[in-house]
């Protein structure tokens, strides 16, 4: 009885995630919002800095992608701004989407690599 409950609210929750998922868009590192309360990691921060200056970063890695949130409408400005769709948004190369001053993407984790790329030189969206 608990498994069919467990893959009940399974399905449930990938059906919520379809019906909200937009897609994937390149930002600017200053479009990014985070909680400033939590811990910084300063060593985690470091340690990722040093493996940027010797690999790189990959973007286009899915594995390295950083999931965020937007405000629906802010999203569709900021869409209609930059002369894109939601379609845009699901192609195989994430298009660069530059947001409207004052609207931020508020990201659900990676706040240490989001530092670690903030310090490194050289890396861009």
């Amino acid at each position: 009885m608990a498994y069919f409950n467990q893959e009940a609210r399974s399905q449930q929750l990938n059906a919520e995630i379809s019906s909200k998922y937009q897609g994937t868009a390149r930002i600017y590192l200053d479009s990014l919002f985070f909680d400033p309360e939590r811990d910084s990691g300063k060593k985690k921060t470091n340690r990722l800095i040093k493996i940027f200056k010797r690999e790189g970063y990959d973007r286009l890695n899915a594995g390295h992608a950083i999931p965020g949130t937007i405000i629906a409408d802010w999203l569709s400005a900021s869409l209609q701004q930059a002369f894109l769709s939601t379609a845009d948004l699901r192609s195989p190369e994430p298009p660069l989407l530059s947001l409207p001053t004052g609207v931020y993407i508020h990201y659900i984790h990676g706040k240490h690599r989001i530092e670690a790329l903030r310090q490194s030189k050289g890396l861009s969206p």
